[in-house]
């Protein structure tokens, strides 16, 4: 369970990063940001049928995770991590001797490089983008899928980096296939036995994305028939531990100083949006609400109700008698919820805006002043 501060039994919002949320036990809370891209640890479903916005903090881990990509891809090219426990294990009484033994052992550790080979990208969003055209700059012959792309995306490409119509041509050209597409029920398995039947012979496989869009037993399967030369993952569990051609790390994808300070910097300044004016920027539940009140309005009303038929009737009139400036009307993503604002010159009562709370479908209701 996420927790808050003891001074705070009935907060309004919640930030957090991986902590599982149960949002029964907050039945105050309106909205709720992940300082970070995932929102595995959110119940976004609940949290829509309950009328709470949920916020991510997209692009602001990107350059992290890419970093750790081609640092864990580098280290398996050219053995960094066994070949520097191989020099400390050297029991040597000398520099004479350490050269020596280096010198006779040196040759287990040779690698190769990166520039020649074809990186396979899937997933073209904000981590997919700079990790393509990272390769690109290193020489690599870089090629991306993802039939989902935006326009903004795909201009942030480099020109060099070619476009392919499906992931079955991705899997057949590549050296190295790395992931980076959220995990959803269309996602999970992505990659699996008949996907690594089309792998170029010894290719390697990365995930720096999520767990579960490769099928772990599959990818295990094809290590052992040599099909694939190595498995580069973020995401450890006990069947990949013990297999020598799995290079795992602890989730370390944003766990970086800079990249955890723009995910909070980003979560509390959307909140604060959002509290402050009820703008709603990075929902993953809610579209995008950017107008701001006009310098004559006094007060704004945001009501979040089922998307069902006469709740705004009921709600618009409880507020008899005040003029409505203006009138913003959205709907969520899944069309189960409504989300609306309505700005005044004046500012209602405390039990105009109750009569409104108590308006059936009303999920949530709160009154701003300007």
């Amino acid at each position: 369970m996420a927790e808050v501060g003891n001074t705070m039994k009935d907060p309004d919002a919640l930030i957090v990063r991986s902590t599982k949320v149960d949002i029964s036990q907050y039945p105050s809370v309106f909205a709720i940001a992940r300082a970070g891209i995932g929102v595995d640890n959110i119940p976004v479903e609940q949290a829509t049928r309950r009328g709470i916005c949920v916020f991510n903090a997209p692009g602001s881990n990107s350059n992290a995770v890419a970093e750790l990509v081609f640092a864990v891809l580098f280290s398996y090219a050219r053995h960094t991590a066994r070949s520097t426990a191989y020099v400390r294990s050297l029991l040597v009484a000398n520099d004479e001797e350490l050269t020596a033994q280096i010198e006779q052992g040196k040759n287990q550790f040779t690698g190769f490089e990166l520039r020649g080979k074809t990186l396979g990208v899937v997933g073209l969003g904000n981590i997919g983008v700079l990790v393509a055209n990272i390769g690109a700059s290193l020489g690599m012959r870089v090629i991306g899928f993802d039939p989902h792309a935006t326009p903004r995306n795909m201009h942030r490409l480099r020109l060099d980096v070619e476009i392919v119509d499906s992931l079955n041509e991705l899997l057949r050209e590549s050296d190295v296939i790395t992931v980076h597409i959220p995990l959803l029920e269309s996602t999970r398995g992505l990659i699996g036995t008949v996907e690594l039947n089309e792998v170029k012979h010894a290719c390697i496989l990365l995930n720096y994305s999520r767990q579960g869009i490769y099928d772990d037993d599959a990818v295990l399967a094809a290590l052992d028939a040599g099909t694939v030369a190595a498995y580069l993952t973020d995401f450890p569990t006990v069947k990949l531990l013990r297999h020598n051609q799995v290079i795992l790390t602890p989730h370390l994808g944003s766990g970086t100083r800079d990249s955890q300070e723009k995910c909070a910097e980003m979560a509390c300044r959307q909140l604060a949006h959002y509290i402050t004016y009820g703008i709603i920027e990075n929902s993953v539940n809610f579209p995008p609400m950017t107008q701001r009140p006009e310098k004559d309005i006094q007060s704004r009303l945001v009501v979040v109700n089922a998307n069902v038929p006469r709740v705004i009737h009921g709600y618009t009139a409880a507020l008899e008698g005040f003029n409505i400036e203006a009138q913003v009307n959205l709907r969520s993503f899944d069309k189960t919820v409504a989300y609306n604002i309505l700005d005044f010159s004046g500012i209602p009562s405390a039990a105009t805006v109750q009569r409104v709370k108590d308006v059936e479908g009303v999920l949530h209701a709160r009154l701003l002043q300007f």
